[in-house]
């Protein structure tokens, strides 16, 4: 409320409930977070449209903190929200595009085994991780480097996936 300069109170004007406004938050974070996750589509090859994805989730994290910690770092307390899978039906697209670039990978050879679903998972742990790490502090790098801290972290990374 003191960000758009209203009252507490006038925001239920517009919402029924917290859980309402909550839920209109993620709605909107999960449709910023796709524009971040889109920046992938312009690669030639399976493994660059991997490592732009990376780049637009960090990117994301960082210049859109709040929506970050509200998507991936508030899970928890989010799930008990009544109308929780309205939130969960927002994020299929970003998931999809994630999932299907680590499937195009698989098609072209750059990881073995067919468990895509998997892989999808282990790079957003990565990524989350990776971000939440920055975000914290706990990496101790300045917005200036943490970008190509963070790529050249998910480049290694992505070797591992490519030699198992």
């Amino acid at each position: 409320a003191g960000d758009v300069d209203i009252t507490p109170m006038a925001i239920y004007k517009h919402f029924a409930n917290k859980e309402s406004l909550q839920l209109a938050l993620l709605e909107a974070g999960y449709l910023v977070f796709e524009e971040y996750l889109s920046r992938h589509r312009d690669a030639e090859d399976s493994r660059q449209r991997l490592r732009l994805l990376a780049q637009g989730f960090f990117d994301f994290s960082i210049e859109q903190a709040g929506y970050f910690e509200l998507i991936f770092l508030s899970g928890r307390g989010l799930a008990r929200i009544k109308g929780w899978e309205q939130a969960t039906d927002a994020a299929k697209p970003t998931y999809r595009i994630l999932h299907e670039c680590v499937r195009s990978c698989i098609r072209d050879g750059l990881f073995s085994g067919t468990d895509s679903r998997g892989t999808t998972t282990s790079m957003l742990a990565f990524c989350v991780g990776m971000s939440a790490l920055y975000l914290s502090g706990a990496v101790g790098k300045t917005p200036q480097n943490a970008r190509p801290h963070f790529i050249a972290a998910f480049d290694g990374y992505l070797n591992q996936l490519c030699a198992a």
